[in-house]
């Protein structure tokens, strides 16, 4: 049976190469293998060029040695891990400021303290890069797919048969079923 015309999946559009149009799966909206490829989307041959050299062993040792472990591990170092994580820590934690006020007016000076926020991103990063990212739950409405899918089906149908009965033949049909019942 064809999955386009039974609902599973959906054409989206031309792809880049004529005769062979992008293919959706229905329920997920993710390409179906084998379809074309829409005519915006990136080359992954030539973003993998562009960036291959950062999973090279030359290009690891040298990041090594610009931000070791330690500030004292390395006579290269520009900054150091210890380093960065201290800096989450004042952005994540110690987020109220003093600030020295001078008045332009008498030449009063005066600390003024300004209270913080945490930086939630930063503390959501670091805990999830360190623990791991929560579970994401979808609900998925499997009725509500299924009637888009009916109200969705453009196919054609073919073979329509229509009865026709006069009003004597749907009398006695009706009398009929009430019999049964």
């Amino acid at each position: 049976m064809n999955k386009i015309a039974g609902g599973e999946y959906r054409v989206a559009g031309p792809g880049m190469k004529p005769g062979k149009p992008v293919v959706v799966d229905a329920s997920t909206g993710r390409w179906v293998e084998g379809s074309g490829r829409p005519a915006n989307a990136n080359d992954p041959a030539a973003l993998g060029k562009q960036t291959a050299f950062k999973h090279s062993r030359v290009y690891q040792e040298t990041l090594e040695r610009l931000v070791p472990a330690m500030r004292t591990e390395g006579e290269y170092a520009v900054t150091s891990l210890e380093e960065l994580l201290m800096a989450a820590r004042r952005v994540t934690t110690d987020t109220t400021r003093k600030i020295e006020h001078e008045c332009s007016e008498c030449g009063h000076s005066d600390t003024l303290v300004v209270e913080g926020r945490p930086d939630a991103k930063v503390l959501t990063f670091l805990i999830e890069r360190l623990v791991g990212a929560a579970n994401k739950t979808t609900e998925v409405n499997l009725r509500s797919e299924e009637l888009l899918r009916i109200v969705e089906d453009k196919r054609i149908l073919v073979g329509l048969e229509v009865v026709g009965l006069t009003p004597e033949m749907l009398a006695e049909r009706k009398r009929a079923v009430l019999e049964q019942a």
